[in-house]
């Protein structure tokens, strides 16, 4: 025979209180799973813009290198490269004639933008049309004889009596 002591069985206070403690130990988990959900993703953010800087300051360090070549070919050296000054001037005007370009084809499509309108009203009226003779097509054969419509590859119509 087992003998069980009274404190052992568990009473439904105790029962209570577990659940109670569980739920809290559950909340507790869902709110720390959020914090490590926030911390990987701000790493992640801290990893991306490190990344970013390293990149910027890479291209900050051949900017400062090209620069101290010019310099030293200014006062003395060989100046069979281009310069800095000359390099960055090729860029901007690079990008200056991109930018007029893309300035021309933006003022080109404003100025066919009503062209476009009217012709996308002329479609959309076409459209209907053909809806209307379709659904006109549709009505006089359910009216029963009397006639019947044919339409040609051609866009011709033949209406035959019968």
């Amino acid at each position: 025979m087992v003998h069980v002591c009274a404190s052992c069985i568990p009473s439904k206070d105790r029962l209570w209180s577990y659940d109670a403690l569980l739920a809290t130990l559950n909340a507790e988990s869902a709110t720390m799973q959020s914090k490590i959900t926030e911390t990987e993703r701000a790493i992640r953010t801290l990893e991306q813009q490190w990344q970013e800087l390293q990149l910027e300051h890479e291209r900050s360090q051949l900017l400062l290198e090209k620069a101290n070549e010019e310099m030293v070919s200014a006062h003395g050296g060989t100046g069979g490269r281009t310069s800095l000054k000359e390099t960055l001037s090729q860029q901007i005007f690079e990008q200056e004639t991109i930018a007029k370009r893309l300035s021309e084809e933006k003022a080109r499509l404003v100025s066919s933008k009503a062209d476009r309108v009217q012709q996308l009203e002329m479609w959309t009226d076409l459209r209907r049309l053909f809806e209307v003779k379709i659904r006109c097509l549709n009505e006089s054969k359910q009216r029963g004889p009397g006639g019947t419509l044919s339409v040609s590859r051609g866009g011709a119509e033949t209406f035959i009596l019968q």
